[in-house]
């Protein structure tokens, strides 16, 4: 195999890790950071929440999921997460909320590029 095919099979792959890890994303959002930004009317500015609106796109196959506390509070919280994402613009259709975030002051959400 010459130089050349090595060359152009490890660029191919290089190209492939970007594309197969640019159909993932998560992050994490503290329940005290969520507070704080809320009070201070700036949720748009959390790391989590503006990277996932800039992210998203209205297509087959993606979805965001929303991992949150159990408990009361934690379903509260989790149902006004996904209230402001739908008011941001992503469907509730593409919303999937699921119990068990691992932690009593967090939320994980994810978005899986389905295509």
């Amino acid at each position: 195999m010459s130089s050349w095919s090595r060359f152009a099979i490890a660029i191919g792959a290089v190209v492939w890790i970007g594309i197969a890890q640019a159909a993932f994303w998560q992050a994490t959002i503290a329940r005290a950071d969520w507070q704080r930004h809320a009070a201070e009317g700036r949720l748009l500015e959390l790391d989590g929440v503006r990277e996932l609106l800039s992210r998203f796109e209205e297509a087959e196959g993606n979805a965001v999921t929303v991992r949150y506390p159990g408990g009361d509070a934690g379903s509260a919280w989790a149902v006004e997460f996904r209230d402001r994402l739908v008011a941001w613009g992503i469907p509730s259709a593409y919303v999937e909320m699921l119990p068990g975030s691992g932690g009593l002051d967090i939320l994980h959400v994810s978005l899986v590029d389905g295509q």
